[in-house]
């Protein structure tokens, strides 16, 4: 048995000795000579270089390094123009009716309270309201930029630049029509960083922009987002072309500056649409072309003069321009025709649909509102 055992032993040994001469005797000799010198020095140098670059770590070398240059992008814009961004702070003295009583009676109700029809008799009295808001300083001479909202009433203003100096402000022009107004900083003062304005005509759906104010008086705070929409309107003022974004708006930041990545002003961020008092991504602000229009005045203190048409018009919807055999939506439909006004001269008729003013495409209706009031009086336009 145990010879048996020595014999099996032996056998398989001897298997597997051939398997593996089997495979040496199989292999190539200068393979066999190369393995018994080492690797080559090539090899050698190669693994102490590391892992051979691929496709895929240039690919991600570039993405990096693009990402770099965006992060700097917002990083400058934020650095070259939150300087010339102010906190404003407002404050009012305002009259509120009060009750006169504020008790409860042992015996229910004997002024009848519970009753609908009943009016408590009621007092005056005087609060003095704080406000915060935002702006950007436009010139060395301190005139400031914001909404009309913002310093509207006050009685005291004040202002708070990122490098910490503080003034007294006045208020300069205000225009209710498009909810601007221009403040101006007061006493001495020197070195004062502005901001540079852009041309909102060229804004596009979807572009980079970033808003910076003081929502809820955090100072100075850096949002970005895109372009959403143009052209909105929300009935909060005459003149509303407004640009959507979803760059964060929020309570403070009115009449701060929606800015693109060229570090220019396009917007005044006037309003957010929130059912919370929060920001939802739904933001809105002034296109800063609508400012530079009546900026003279303001700054001068005079009352805005707007240009007049003497026309009723509507935008074109597709039924509209169905049933006048026009194609597209374009334009704005005139419904009436004032009596002794330039339209009327011009020879402008109901049903008429304006599709150009002054050599410009114009898109709808408020388009051709905002132009013409753009347009100096007694001026000639096509």
């Amino acid at each position: 048995m145990r010879r048996g055992t020595t014999l099996l032993v032996v056998l398989l040994g001897g298997i597997v000795t051939g398997l593996l001469l089997s495979g040496a005797l199989s292999t190539p000799a200068s393979e066999l000579a190369a393995a018994e010198r080492g690797p080559a020095p090539a090899l050698v140098a190669a693994a102490a270089a590391g892992p051979a670059v691929t496709a895929d770590d240039e690919a991600l070398a570039e993405l990096r390094e693009f990402a770099g240059k965006f992060e700097t992008l917002f990083q400058t814009v934020a650095g070259e123009v939150g300087p010339a961004v102010v906190l404003i702070e407002s404050q009012k003295t305002v009259r509120v009716r009060v009750p006169t009583f504020r008790f409860r009676s042992p015996f229910g109700d004997p002024f009848r309270r519970s009753d609908p029809s009943f009016r408590a008799p009621q007092r005056e009295r005087q609060e003095t309201r704080r406000g915060l808001g935002s702006g950007c300083i436009l010139d060395e001479e301190g005139h400031i930029l914001t909404n009309n909202h913002v310093v509207a009433g006050a009685e005291e203003l004040k202002v708070r630049l990122l490098d910490g100096r503080t003034f007294d402000a006045r208020i300069v022009g205000t225009d209710e029509k498009t909810e601007l107004a221009v403040i101006q900083i007061q006493g001495q003062f020197e070195d004062l960083p502005t901001c540079r304005l852009g041309d909102s005509d060229e804004i596009r759906v979807g572009q980079w922009v970033l808003a910076i104010g003081n929502p809820f008086g955090f100072k100075h705070t850096v949002t970005a987002g895109i372009v959403s929409a143009t052209g909105r309107r929300l009935g909060m003022a005459d003149y509303e072309s407004l640009i959507q974004t979803d760059a964060a708006i929020n309570k403070g930041n009115s009449g701060g500056p929606l800015v693109n990545l060229r570090c220019e002003v396009i917007g005044i961020n006037t309003a957010m649409f929130s059912r919370t008092g929060e920001s939802l991504g739904i933001g809105f602000a002034i296109p800063i072309n609508m400012a530079k229009d009546i900026l003279d005045d303001l700054i001068a203190g005079r009352e805005v003069v707007r240009g007049y048409l003497g026309v009723m018009i509507d935008d074109l919807t597709p039924e509209m321009a169905d049933k006048f055999d026009f194609e597209g939506t374009d334009g704005a439909l005139v419904h009436h025709v004032w009596e002794d006004t330039p339209a009327e001269e011009a020879g402008m008729q109901p049903g008429d649909i304006i599709v150009e003013y002054d050599g410009d495409r114009v898109k709808s209706q408020s388009e051709v509102r905002q132009r013409v009031a753009a347009t100096d009086p007694g001026t000639r336009v096509e």
